[in-house]
């Protein structure tokens, strides 16, 4: 391995691998992450028509596995799909290898390497993905055009790195603690420090007054603290640094999908939504600067998640019937919704799918019968043939528009993708889990 990463980066996740996990939680559950998952992936970069087959994944800059792990459980059994695993941390990468050892996963090759030296694989990516690792590079600019250069011409990648706004209170955190703290201490030494310091920080620290940070610490423990608070190499972006940044490798942002219902937060409809005219002049510019106005607007982005591509990638597209719309994650159930429509007497209904997004439903005309359709397995044509022979007088135009309000609303917040009736279906989390509880029985 060579040299080309830095020392006081490298030597830290040897000592502190993050986030820690432990292998035997495998058997108990799957951690998921939205932009590995592959329905996300085949709704947003291959227009609903990705099988999977022969396809290569790298993870870069894998660390204690996450994404990894669901990458390869998801493709597991897949005709030649394979997952290459790269990371500078030997004891990061034993607990990945932990983990996929107890899942009995084999599809996965794994290399402790710089993610700047990917190009030595001598092989091209369908999918890269890079979570969390790049704003940790010396030169951001440089591990880019390293993933790039190993990316197949129609591939994507899927990235995180922080976000400038909502990280303010980290960065005052590691301002100070580098006031204190001795270049020449130990990790050990700095996080005593740390400690002794978190206390007894006054009201008005913003560190202090942001619950959710002392939060985390909690969860994570010293691994947690150092990551956060001590990392020698440390950088944020905002909205339009991140365009400049991914034109230097000739990239640009397909979606920004970190979590259920984020998308929607880069949108100045979630903020300027009640004032029309306000709302109008604002979408009338660039995609870029409106996703910019929303994030300045929202202030509190910790990270940004996205697919990233070489120009813009064509979504799936509800215009073809032979698609089949799927609730993302099962995060709501079409019967269910079709219950409470015909029992809400014309009110309509409030859809909880989850991290505090809510969808409001009227009670219109096709929506129930459409809902009670949307089950995974029906195609587009499908539930509109089905809708239309209970409604013998109404239109297929009248159906198709009632559906686009549907899927408009719910794919907005990233809960219903479509797949090509030629792509097998995707396994579930739980057909996936109990893959290793069955395995645990023998």
């Amino acid at each position: 391995m060579k040299g080309n990463y830095l020392k006081e980066v490298r030597d830290q996740y040897e000592d502190y691998p993050y986030p820690y996990r432990d292998p035997k939680d495998e058997k108990k559950r799957l951690l998921i992450t939205v932009t590995d998952s592959l329905p996300m992936i085949n709704h947003y970069v291959y227009g609903g028509k990705q099988t999977f087959r022969n396809f290569e994944v790298l993870v870069a800059g894998g660390g204690t596995g996450d994404s990894t792990i669901y990458l390869a459980e998801q493709l597991r059994g897949i005709p030649d799909a394979k997952v290459t695993y790269v990371d500078l941390s030997s004891a990061s990468m034993e607990i990945a290898r932990a983990r996929a050892k107890d899942r009995k996963l084999f599809n996965i090759e794994w290399h402790q390497m710089s993610l700047l030296d990917v190009g030595q694989l001598e092989k091209k990516f369908d999918f890269i993905n890079c979570t969390g690792v790049l704003h940790h590079l010396a030169s951001p600019e440089a591990g880019l055009r390293a993933l790039e250069s190993v990316m197949k011409p129609d591939g994507a990648m899927a990235l995180m790195v922080y976000g400038h706004y909502g990280r303010a209170a980290i960065y005052q955190m590691q301002e100070l603690l580098k006031r204190i703290n001795d270049r020449d201490m130990s990790a050990a030494q700095k996080v005593g420090i740390a400690k002794k310091v978190l206390p007894l920080l006054p009201q008005s620290n913003l560190f202090r007054m942001q619950a959710r940070w002392m939060n985390e610490l909690g969860r994570n423990g010293d691994i947690g603290l150092y990551d956060l608070l001590l990392h020698s190499t440390d950088r944020a972006y905002t909205v339009p640094q991140l365009y400049d940044w991914l034109a230097t490798a000739s990239l640009t942002i397909t979606r920004f999908c970190c979590d259920i219902g984020q998308h929607l937060r880069y949108m100045p409809e979630s903020v300027f939504g009640r004032d029309a005219s306000l709302l109008a002049h604002i979408k009338s510019l660039p995609l870029p600067r409106q996703q910019a106005i929303a994030e300045v607007a929202h202030s509190n982005m910790i990270k940004h998640a996205f697919f990233a591509t070489r120009g813009k990638k064509e979504a799936a597209t509800p215009k073809d019937e032979d698609m089949v719309p799927c609730f993302f994650m099962n995060v709501v159930d079409g019967a269910t919704i079709s219950k409470r429509l015909n029992a809400s007497a014309g009110e309509g209904i409030q859809v909880d799918i989850g991290r505090e997004v809510k969808v409001s439903i009227k009670a219109e005309r096709f929506t129930a019968d459409i809902f009670r359709q949307i089950d995974g397995q029906r195609t587009i044509g499908k539930i509109f043939d089905e809708v239309q022979a209970k409604h013998k007088e109404a239109k297929r135009e009248e159906i198709r528009m009632a559906f686009d309000r549907i899927y408009t609303q719910f794919e907005l917040v990233d809960a219903l993708v479509l797949r090509h009736k030629s792509v097998p279906e995707f396994p579930s989390l739980t057909a996936m889990q109990q893959r290793v509880a069955k395995k645990k029985g023998r």
